[in-house]
């Protein structure tokens, strides 16, 4: 049988990922030993995926789950994937380089294969793109039925295909879409702007409004009016900027608002939210699609509304807390300088001082 590796037992590998991957052995790599023991313990867990208005479930073998790399022989996997986060990509042990299959980074950050070629000294790390919403947690109904289970919704699991990716790979997965780097970019750009954008924004509203899951923040009339906004203010500015088929980015964002309001995924609020300042980065989701909008003569309203939101998202347990709250101490305009690196007379920079005074939330 064919044998997939998956580094990281989070919400996209151990809730999504075992989906496209019906035809393999599955081994779980994850430095959360509590974790790692549970899912050996049990033996299998169960992964739920909502289609419209109605839950499947999958058991997933989990007897072959590791917090020890040593215990992996790395010379027997077809395929490997890495979702372990854009931050702890460095810090996986090197010994990973010893793959000998392809390994797909499926982070949100398509940087990040360079940062694992470097740290791994293996050239054959390739981007994917999850276009799905997975859950780090379940409804409490299905908690108590497994306390390792997660939701996800139905995505799509898209991986670089060069023109090397065998035909019998291809037809153990084929719910993979095998793509161009063309095609890639054109995935990636609607993921990161008209999905994660508005996805985070939606979360930053959320904690605001106390809300415990994201599609709650959806519920709320002014929260989905200002998303909607958003959506298509970034809409306009891809239309503008990017040689992107117009087609494709007006149905990938007519779908968004409905993404994000499935009361079936039970997605928290604190995950989607986390690490506010990477989402800040200045290229990034939010300050890049800012900057691009005023390139493109788009007045980002909402847009700027939702990271005026983002600077006010303070929770304790945030790993980014310690930065985010020095807001408190400095100027906006001192921090957005010197920790955004956004200089506080810029565009962008004009634009959110003047929304952070003015907008009541």
């Amino acid at each position: 049988m064919a044998k997939a590796l998956i580094v990281g037992a989070g919400a996209i590998g151990r809730g999504y990922i075992p989906w496209e991957l019906k035809n393999f052995e599955i081994t779980f790599f994850d430095g959360n030993n509590e974790l790692v023991s549970s899912l050996r313990e049990r033996g299998v867990y169960k992964t739920f995926m909502s289609f419209g208005d109605r839950l499947d479930v999958m058991n997933v073998d989990s007897r072959q789950a590791y917090s020890d790399l040593n215990k992996i022989d790395l010379e027997l996997f077809d395929i490997a994937f890495v979702c372990v986060g854009p931050r702890n990509v460095d810090k996986l042990p090197k010994e990973l380089g010893k793959l000998t299959c392809k390994v797909y980074s499926l982070e949100n950050d398509p940087y990040t294969v360079k940062i694992l070629q470097d740290h791994l000294g293996k050239e054959d790390i390739y981007f994917g793109v999850p276009d799905v919403i997975a859950s780090l947690t379940a409804s409490a109904e299905n908690l108590e039925l497994d306390p390792n289970a997660l939701h996800t919704e139905n995505g799509v699991l898209y991986l670089e295909d060069h023109g090397d990716v065998t035909d019998w790979l291809k037809d153990l997965t084929p719910g993979i879409h095998w793509i161009d780097l063309d095609q890639m970019k054109s995935e990636w750009d609607a993921k990161l702007y008209l999905h994660n954008t508005p996805h985070c924004i939606a979360a930053f509203y959320g904690y605001i409004f106390e809300c415990k899951y994201v599609h709650e923040a959806l519920a709320i009339e002014e929260v989905s009016i200002i998303l909607e906004g958003v959506v298509d203010e970034i809409l306009q500015m891809l239309k503008i900027l990017t040689n992107h088929e117009h087609n494709f980015m007006e149905e990938y964002a007519k779908k968004e608002i409905r993404r994000f309001s499935n009361n079936l995924l039970f997605d928290p609020i604190v995950r989607v939210a986390r690490e506010p300042i990477r989402k800040l980065q200045p290229g990034g989701r939010l300050l890049g699609a800012l900057r691009m909008c005023i390139s493109a003569g788009i007045s980002p309203v909402n847009l700027t509304k939702g990271i005026v939101v983002a600077l006010k998202y303070k929770e304790k347990n945030d790993p980014d807390y310690p930065i985010i709250n020095k807001i408190n101490n400095d100027s906006l305009g001192d921090f957005l300088s010197l920790d955004l690196g956004v200089q506080s007379d810029s565009a962008e920079g004009t634009l959110i001082q003047k929304a952070y005074e003015e907008y009541d939330i």
